[in-house]
């Protein structure tokens, strides 16, 4: 009993010590609810999903193009695991391939460059071991969008604007999955794979098709049978691996007097 009275008073005088960032804090009738603001970077892969792009015969050495990302999370945590994330930032996505002039032997290249403003709001999950799960929606509002046509010696180089062609605004689903590479009572650094897919067709109210240029569009056979006949959605997909520094700089907690109080740490 002497052993136990010990551990006991041990508990109580050590639990508030952790009650800054600690487990001990929350109890059966008080759980903690964390504030917390984290700026995050991301660097990765992007892809216009159109699967008659993937059939074109013209269309060759396609390859995942650069995506970047920077911007900022305001969370809120209920306890320790679950909790809301309110995030923003501007992205930048792009699109490179080549393509094969009529006679199929002269190559040119094309890209997409678009750059966008994010925001939206996502579910967050930490397991005690640090494991990260994000889930939610994005609303992606185009900034600028750009086709490029790189000329050779029988194509004009082309630029063309496609803010008043494109969809400018969409919604997406993200999807994160990390890890927290360091953890202490008030800050985090945290490496996650987001991956983001478009829920619109980048053209569904556009007569301008994707792949369209002053070379390749519905006056060639080919391009009449691949993209006219067999419409298929544009739907942009990104894969973004993303750093971020978590700080938690205030906390909401009961009293003893079973009053709420929002606390910021010093």
């Amino acid at each position: 009993m002497k052993k136990i009275g010990i551990i006991i008073l041990l508990f109580v005088i050590i639990s508030p010590i952790f009650g800054q960032r600690g487990r001990g804090y929350s109890s059966k009738k008080s759980t903690v609810k964390w504030f917390s603001i984290a700026p995050r970077v991301g660097y990765g892969a992007g892809i216009m999903l159109n699967s008659a792009v993937f059939e074109d015969p013209r269309i060759a050495g396609e390859k995942r193009s650069p995506a970047t990302y920077i911007g900022g999370r305001f969370g809120f945590t209920h306890g320790d695991n679950i909790g809301l994330s309110f995030i923003g930032g501007l992205s930048s996505f792009e699109q490179n391939y080549n393509a094969y002039d009529i006679n199929s032997i002269d190559k040119y290249t094309k890209s997409y460059e678009l750059s966008a403003i994010e925001f939206g709001v996502l579910f967050r999950y930490t397991s005690d071991l640090g494991f990260i799960f994000e889930f939610g929606p994005q609303k992606v509002q185009l900034r600028s969008a750009y086709s490029i046509v790189g000329g050779n010696n029988l194509i004009e180089p082309e630029n063309r604007d496609l803010m008043d062609t494109i969809m400018q605004s969409y919604t997406a689903i993200s999807l994160a999955m990390g890890q927290a590479l360091v953890r202490n009572e008030r800050t985090e650094l945290n490496l996650s794979v987001k991956v983001t897919y478009g829920l619109k067709d980048l053209f569904e109210n556009s007569s301008y098709a994707y792949l369209e240029d002053n070379n390749y569009n519905a006056s060639n056979p080919d391009f009449y049978d691949n993209y006219v006949n067999n419409f298929q959605s544009t739907n942009p997909l990104t894969i973004l691996i993303t750093l971020e520094f978590n700080y938690f700089f205030a906390f909401w907690g009961d009293a003893s007097c079973g009053r709420g109080q929002f606390m910021m740490f010093q």
